[in-house]
């Protein structure tokens, strides 16, 4: 069997499409049959035949004609084919005229107006008066109005029929609306749609009458800014109540639609592009875009359309609600360009104008529905879902977005607007919109054969390739180019498009001789957004480098534009390129104020532009002011700063010496490179002028004893040990003590260098010597304790002040102190306060060495002092050693053990601590009791309290010592008492 021919056709279905594929083959001579197969896309085909037996060639070319035919006729497609049939909506009108079609649905539509609820329920009459306002049918007003004023008619009834009459610019229903807009008891969407119908019937002096009205109910701050504007006061006002009074506010943007002049409309598009649809302003947002879909406002319809497209689901705005507002959209799109509406393409471009790369979604518009149907509604390969929910691309060769024929909805309409397309691809930067445009552009051949200059250099300007690739074919087609051409040269060098740049250069070059003279065209080139084409213009400029007038007007135009503009970094870094290569010579005229616009600029590039410029200009740069200079070492580049401190260089020193606060402010900077840039000039600002390093070292100094970065501290000690060194060497002792108090590590580590050749240690009282032994730095401490060592009289002559040397926070400064303390004084200078005194200490290593040299030094006229003293010490050790005095200087005297009953008191107390101490004191304190009744009279309390209140370890003893004491003086109060035992016999139980 022969394959003569092959017919495969399509069906969309949904998410899946239906195949039919129909065969002519040749059985034998002159014996043909007709074979089929259909199936789902992806499945297994089922097989057929249309001739049950073989038949000569021009029987079974009929049958296959016919059956290609009837499966057209179901909607079946070869998607070969240059062009997809249109999809019919009645497959029984499809050979009806479309006149003769309008005619018969409008009889249809009046019939069912006029039979009110009782027939045709498949048809509500809601939907029908509804139909008759989409398609202005002012035929059906009349039944339409009678509905209005039926008072049997329900609160929807009357807001279709209002909205109807409207569209059909129903004169005679003028007063019936007005009824129901001033009619309180109306529902509110009921008299807002009736303000639209009558905003649209009305006209002249009544129309502005009825806004007049509107503007008086504004809130009294916005009336009259909604008259006289400016616009945005309006805003800056609705936002303020929107804070204030939040529920007025949402009522106030309604009515700014409303009124819809100038001052108020951007403010409603504000609202309707910031507006969250998780608020409140749900309800002003879906009456805003009501009454925009009855003006054919494109722009408030686009806006809101996005805004319903874009917006996340939430608990206000629900997915059913989404998907509502997405379908309306676009079946208002499609039932206006099904009618032809004159208004189609202006909804169509507001729909399309507010989509951009940022609502790609991964990639990818395809959930976008109006925006989708609107693009691809005739489309092959990228179809809607079977939910309705987003397009899906059937084929992955659209994924180049292009397509040899017409894929838009109603593309007849778009070719009667070619000018509606210009202003698409102006103002969106979507590429798959510029593809589309494009694609319906090159359709209208009579549009583009008289299109004009600026249109063809907006195409070539706009941001998609291919669009800039079709400004290219319509400048190419213009004919012969001239000097005069110059915007379309700067158009084409500037186009994202490189055969495009590369055809502008080649024109500028051609005409290079023409165009020289014109500044406005070589900034313009300066400031394009290509670095190629930037390239290429230095390249010109370094050939035949402007002069006279019109390099210094050059000059001053690119100034102007970089200070006025702000281009980014790339453009900003060549055109100061230029400005100091080819245009150098002409930048000698520029004054002060131009260098001051630029540091005042944002961005390190003019910072660095400006102190280039100076550098260049001999006149400048001999006296440049210090606030200019102040700006240029302040500058965030290291470029920038370099170019300061290489100004500075070329001023005297004697010069540079008049400006200390300015050489301060560099030498505490916080960028190292400058600081370090800085230090030659002040060696020669220093070497000339004494007065000047006296100033700076002082401040130097003083910015040393305050916080701040240690490198910026390091920095600063190095250089007055250097640059400063001639000043710090007559630096004064009391400075010098000041650095090595300071709470910072650098201003020590001066202090300490400074410490041997600054300080004279005969000059330094006692808290002196007792802040350099205490110091952080061990070399300090060293010197302190030399200078103590050589300052013995000074010590001696304080001794209670002295002895504080002794508690130096650091070891080795202690153990200087106490080997000092040891060998180099004697009894008569360590009286027994003294040695209390040491013994006072906290430190366990100088309470030690304050036993000794009590032991050392004792003296039995002493005994008393030392034992009183010392017993008030809470230390362990320091009690222990006092009990060694108990029985020489406290034995039978009652006044003196009462005096240290605290003591007693103290060292019974102790738990798990002072065993020894407590044992003789405890020994002690019985033996005097048991020797004395007065004495005993004092141990006594002291015995109940601590049999109480002390540790179970000694409570046994203290019993006892209380049992001995009432043995010995029955009548003494004592918590204790003796019990005789009572013998008993044993008891015996009785056996059994």
């Amino acid at each position: 069997m022969k394959l003569i021919k092959q017919t495969h056709l399509v069906q969309d279905r949904g998410n899946s499409q239906r195949i039919h594929e129909i065969d002519l083959c040749e059985l034998a001579a002159q014996e043909y049959v007709v074979n089929f197969r259909y199936g789902r896309s992806g499945r297994r085909m089922q097989e057929g035949s249309h001739t049950t037996s073989p038949v000569d060639r021009a029987q079974a070319e009929k049958i296959f004609r016919k059956a290609v035919k009837d499966k057209t006729k179901k909607g079946y497609y070869d998607p070969a084919a240059a062009q997809r049939p249109p999809v019919t909506r009645h497959a029984r009108d499809r050979n009806i005229p479309k006149e003769e079609a309008t005619r018969r649905h409008r009889e249809k539509l009046l019939i069912r107006l006029r039979a009110g609820d009782a027939r045709y329920p498949e048809w509500p009459l809601n939907r029908a008066i509804w139909r008759a306002g989409e398609l202005a049918f002012k035929e059906a007003a009349p039944e339409i109005l009678q509905y209005l004023l039926d008072p049997k008619s329900d609160a929807l009834r009357r807001h279709v029929a209002i909205w109807a009459l409207g569209r059909c610019e129903s004169q005679s229903a003028v007063s019936a609306i007005s009824t129901a807009f001033q009619n309180q008891r109306e529902p509110a969407a009921n008299r807002r749609m009736a303000g639209e119908a009558l905003r649209s019937l009305l006209d002249g002096s009544d129309r502005q009458t009825l806004i007049d009205a509107e503007l008086e109910q504004l809130p009294g701050s916005l009336q009259k800014l909604a008259r006289r504007g400016p616009a945005q006061a309006v805003v800056e006002e609705l936002e303020r109540l929107s804070r204030a009074r939040p529920r007025v506010h949402l009522e106030t943007i309604y009515s700014a639609y409303f009124i819809d002049n100038e001052h108020t409309r951007p403010a409603v598009i504000d609202f309707c592009k910031t507006t969250s649809m998780d608020s409140d302003a749900l309800w002003v947002l879906r009456a805003l875009y009501k009454a925009a879909v009855f003006r054919f406002d494109g722009q408030i319809f686009g806006l809101l359309a996005h805004k319903f497209e874009t917006s996340a689901v939430t608990r206000r705005f629900g997915g059913k609600t989404k998907n509502y507002y997405r379908w309306r959209t676009w079946r208002t799109l499609r039932r206006m360009g099904e009618e032809g509406h004159d208004e189609w393409i202006k909804m169509a471009l507001g729909t399309l104008v507010p989509f951009s790369t940022a609502d790609s979604r991964h990639g990818s518009f395809s959930s976008y529905w109006a925006f989708n149907h609107l693009l691809y509604h005739n489309s092959r390969v990228y179809r809607p879902d079977g939910s309705q929910s987003y397009f899906v691309n059937r084929q992955s060769l659209h994924q180049t977005g292009q397509s040899a024929y017409n894929e838009e909805a109603f593309p007849e309409l778009w070719d009667k607007a070619p000018t509606a397309l210009l202003h698409l691809i102006d103002e969106s930067d979507l590429d798959l919109i510029h593809v589309f445009a494009v694609r319906a552009l090159k359709r209208n051949t009579a549009f583009l054969s008289k299109i004009d200059d600026p249109a063809i250099a907006m195409l070539l300007g706009r941001p998609v390739e291919a669009t800039a690739a079709f400004g290219l074919e319509l400048f190419d087609k213009r004919g012969e180019a001239k000097a005069e051409d110059s915007d379309l040269f700067l158009a084409l060098s500037d186009s994202i498009h490189q055969p495009a740049r590369e055809a502008g250069w080649r024109l500028i070059d051609r005409f290079r001789a023409e165009l020289g003279p014109r500044s406005d065209f070589w900034v313009a080139l300066a400031f394009s957004r290509h670095q190629d084409t930037r390239q290429r213009l230095k390249n010109i400029l370094k050939t035949i480098p402007p002069i006279g007038d019109t390099g210094r007007l050059l000059v001053g135009r690119l100034i102007a534009r970089l200070i006025g503009e702000s281009p980014d970094d790339a453009v900003i870094s060549d055109v100061s390129e230029l400005l100091l290569q080819p245009l150098g010579a002409q930048t000698s005229q520029l004054g002060l104020g131009v260098i001051r616009d630029l540091l005042d600029q944002t961005g390190s590039l003019y910072e660095e532009l400006a102190g280039e410029l100076l550098l260049a200009n001999p006149t400048l740069s001999a006296s440049v002011p210090s606030d200019v200079l102040a700006k240029l070492l302040a500058g965030s580049t290291e470029s920038a700063r370099a170019a300061g401190v290489a100004l500075l260089g070329r001023l005297a020193p004697r010069d540079l010496a008049q400006r200390p606060e300015l050489f301060f402010s560099l030498l505490t900077s916080a960028h190292p490179d400058l600081r370090a840039a800085v230090r030659p000039l002040v060696r020669q600002i220093v070497s000339v002028s004494s007065a000047f390093a006296a100033l700076i070292g002082e401040s130097l100094l003083e910015q040393l004893r305050y916080r701040d970065k240690d490198d910026i501290h390091t920095h600063l000690r190095q250089l007055l040990k250097t640059e400063f060194q001639e000043y710090m060497r007559d630096l004064d002792q009391k400075e010098v003590l000041k650095l090595l108090n300071s709470r910072f590590k650098e201003a020590q580590r001066l202090g300490t260098d400074l410490l041997e050749t600054h300080v004279n240690p005969a000059t330094l009282s006692l808290g002196q010597l007792i802040r350099l032994v205490n110091h952080e730095s061990q070399k300090v401490r060293q010197w302190g304790c030399s200078f103590c060592e050589q300052q013995l009289p000074v010590l001696k002559d304080d001794m209670i002040k002295a002895v504080r040397l002794l508690d130096a926070k650091w070891d080795d400064s202690r153990e200087r102190m106490i080997e000092l303390f040891g060998e180099r004084f004697d009894r008569t200078d360590l009286s027994p306060a003294i040695l209390v005194s040491i013994c006072d200490s906290v430190r366990p290593d100088v309470q030690q060495f304050g036993r000794s040299l009590i032991t050392r030094f004792f003296d039995d006229r002493d005994g008393p002092e030392y034992l009183q003293k010392l017993s008030e010490h809470p230390s362990v050790d320091l009690q222990l050693f006092a009990t060694n005095y108990l029985e020489r200087f406290a034995a039978d005297n009652v006044d003196r053990i009462k005096q240290l009953t605290p003591y007693f008191v103290s060292v019974l107390s102790k738990i798990n601590t002072g065993r020894i101490a407590k044992a003789r004191v405890l020994t002690f304190l019985e033996q005097q009791a048991l020797n004395s009744r007065s004495i005993a009279e004092v141990v006594a309390p002291i015995f109940e309290r601590q049999s109480v209140t002390m540790a179970v370890e000694n409570k046994a003893l203290m019993i006892e010592a209380m049992v001995r004491l009432r043995d010995k003086y029955p009548d003494l109060e004592l918590p204790v008492s003796l019990k005789a035992f009572e013998a008993r016999a044993a008891e015996v139980s009785d056996a059994v």
